[in-house]
């Protein structure tokens, strides 16, 4: 998967790209069995060192286990790669230029999977404490504050609620990490901008994570930014103006617009990591777009696992509208600004597809392979139900 360096809109490269990705993000009979072309680069490496260095620097870092449980750094760095692309085309200084953000999106996909991995594998958790890691994460993700006592206070709540006493300090480091990053190229932090913003939306969701939604409109509203991948979109959207020679202010200044595009399709990756981690999230008692379809389905019989199959096939098919809806605005589309922000987005969808691939042994998707392996033949659509 290679980006074109063109500033022009749209070039023959991006639309047989757009294509490619497509067909690939698209859930539908097959799709698991098929071979899968990942994106590679030299910017993935790099931020592996990277990781692994900040991590050995810090005592505290060094020992925590969460990250080689579950293949934290491996696994952000893999979605970065999958985003940005391959390094074709790139001359010396914009490879270097890429390397940055690539570093700025895997030290904010650890981030996130430090907190999936905490608030939603650790069961009892007080919400008050939940609360109050939210106020923490947003004032050291926002400015640089002196936080000391209010460290020492919530890695003794940490303890108490199960969790490590090493989550609060490894949070404020990895944080301090991203908002230099992100300063150093530009990307606004302060609590207005919209990286800010995107950051406050996620960690909102945390103190939603285990609720049971009497709608979907309030699933999409919940999961579109529990998904974590809006802030990813909003990076590499910064790079493509970089590359593309195109002012990223604009995103700033028009905020409400672009956001709404980084929502919108932001879920399916969301709704793709519900279906392929099904069985995940059923055992972590979290929210999952599946169970949420069931309320919309007639119960014809108390046979469960046949109502689970009819509402996978529900949200599969949502997914694939909302990814084809995507590539149509993307054909379309006539503004360089919302390219970018369009552009990455499909390829978020995609470094989501990856993800599953590469790391099977986590999402191990068996529910999704049984429904895709019996068709989809008599369901009722989904999408004029709601």
């Amino acid at each position: 998967m290679q980006i074109a360096v063109d500033k022009s809109i749209y070039t023959s490269v991006n639309i047989l790209l757009t294509k490619d990705i497509w067909e690939r993000c698209l859930i539908q009979p097959g799709c698991l069995d098929i071979a899968l072309a990942r994106s590679y680069s030299a910017c993935e490496a790099h931020s592996l060192e990277q990781l692994k260095s900040f991590l050995h620097e810090h005592d505290i870092l060094r020992s925590y286990e969460i990250f080689t449980k579950r293949y934290i750094l491996e696994r952000a760095v893999l979605v970065a790669t999958q985003i940005l692309g391959s390094d074709g085309y790139l001359t010396q200084e914009q490879l270097e230029q890429k390397a940055k953000y690539h570093l700025l999106m895997s030290v904010n996909m650890t981030l996130n999977w430090l907190l999936d991995d905490t608030f939603d594998v650790i069961f009892n958790i007080q919400q008050d404490f939940i609360a109050e890691v939210i106020q923490f994460y947003t004032a050291v993700f926002e400015s640089e504050t002196d936080v000391n006592s209010w460290m020492q206070s919530l890695q003794t709540a940490s303890y108490r609620n199960g969790i490590s006493e090493s989550f609060i300090e490894t949070l404020f480091l990895l944080l301090q990490w991203q908002r230099s990053l992100a300063q150093s190229l530009g990307v606004p932090t302060e609590h207005s901008s919209l990286s800010a913003r995107i950051t406050q939306d996620f960690l909102a969701t945390y103190l939603k994570n285990r609720d049971d939604f009497d709608s979907w409109r309030g699933y999409e509203d919940y999961r579109c930014a529990n998904c974590g991948l809006p802030i990813e979109i909003l990076y590499s959207a910064y790079w493509l103006c970089h590359l593309w020679g195109i002012d990223a202010s604009v995103i700033e200044q028009h905020q409400e617009k672009y956001l709404s595009f980084l929502y919108r399709y932001s879920l399916i990756g969301g709704v793709s990591n519900d279906l392929f981690g099904y069985e995940k999230d059923l055992s972590e008692s979290v929210a999952t777009s599946v169970e949420v379809a069931k309320a919309y389905l007639p119960v014809s019989s108390d046979n469960s696992e046949e109502l689970t199959h009819k509402a996978f096939l529900q949200v599969i098919e949502f997914h694939n509208q909302r990814l084809t809806e995507l590539v149509d605005r993307i054909y379309t589309c006539e503004s360089q600004t919302e390219m970018t922000i369009l552009f990455s987005a499909l390829t978020t969808a995609w470094s989501i597809r990856i993800l599953h691939e590469e790391f099977m042994k986590i999402y191990q998707p068996n529910w999704l392979r049984k429904v895709l392996s019996r068709g989809s033949h008599g369901v009722t659509r989904f999408l004029a139900s709601i």
